[in-house]
């Protein structure tokens, strides 16, 4: 697309580019099949399986890609990246401290299926309490339980039987929620890149941490989920790396880098 794209939708099995931008009005939506490219980005809703490439600004979008998001000349300001191969941004954030959320190494496909576990979990949930309501009576006092006649009998063996279902279901449900949440996928880049500013207001998240910025931090720097110390570390930024890369650097020689 040459020129500059409105509230609409568009939908591609391969890249999407646009080179005058997006302001999406809060109905633009974006869905492509690999990689998108693009002068700016307003208010758009974005659905990628290659990286999405912008040169001046995101801005207040909804962005996950299974590839990595890539503006090295430009700033992300408010919404939500969600990126699996890593974040590479000349600036994060506002001196206003606007909430800016940036995630590296997640999966967002894994994510909507945590989402839509969720849901079924608070459904089921909500399912068994109301099935112990109806039996909780009958079972807490035992001369109710011995007076129940053969067809009470019968009705309270179909609500104990349904309420082990459930149970048996909710179990299975969050052993699923949690091999999911617990997964190492090849590949994935725990890192995000600053070349510029990293504004407080700024909620950097990666696949198992969190790292909420208070302090203005000037770059160059990455920001590295280090699993071993359990913590987020800003250190001198060296280039995005897969989490297992034999070129990834050595935690434990990287300088950690001070707010100022």
């Amino acid at each position: 697309i040459h020129g500059r794209v409105g509230s609409c939708v568009i939908r591609s099995e391969a890249d999407v580019e646009i080179l005058g931008g997006m302001a999406g009005k809060g109905a633009g939506r974006i869905q492509a099949g690999g990689a998108v490219r693009a002068k700016y980005l307003n208010d758009v809703v974005v659905e990628a399986n290659g990286d999405v490439e912008v040169q001046n600004e995101i801005v207040g979008c909804e962005i996950s890609t299974s590839g990595g998001v890539m503006i090295p000349e430009g700033t992300i300001l408010g919404g939500r990246v969600t990126a699996f191969r890593g974040v590479a941004a000349n600036v994060i954030g506002s001196s206003l401290g606007v909430v800016t959320r940036v995630a590296s190494g997640v999966d967002w496909t894994v994510e909507a299926k945590i989402e839509g576990i969720d849901r079924q979990i608070q459904e089921l949930g909500e399912q068994v309490l109301v099935v112990e309501e109806e039996v909780h009576p009958m079972l807490a006092d035992k001369k109710v339980l011995l007076g129940l006649n053969k067809e009470q009998q019968k009705v309270l063996q179909t609500l104990l039987d349904k309420l082990r279902d459930l149970r048996q279901k909710l179990v299975e449900l969050e052993q699923t929620r949690a091999n999911l949440a617990s997964s190492t996928i090849e590949g994935q880049v725990n890192q995000t890149n600053v070349h510029s500013l990293l504004h407080p207001g700024a909620v950097l998240r990666f696949s198992r941490l969190q790292k909420n910025i208070k302090d203005e931090h000037r770059g160059p720097l990455s920001i590295v989920q280090d699993q071993e110390k359990s913590v987020v570390r800003i250190v001198t930024q060296f280039p995005l790396c897969e989490d297992d890369s034999p070129e990834r650097p050595w935690f434990g020689g990287l300088r950690d880098i001070q707010a100022r």
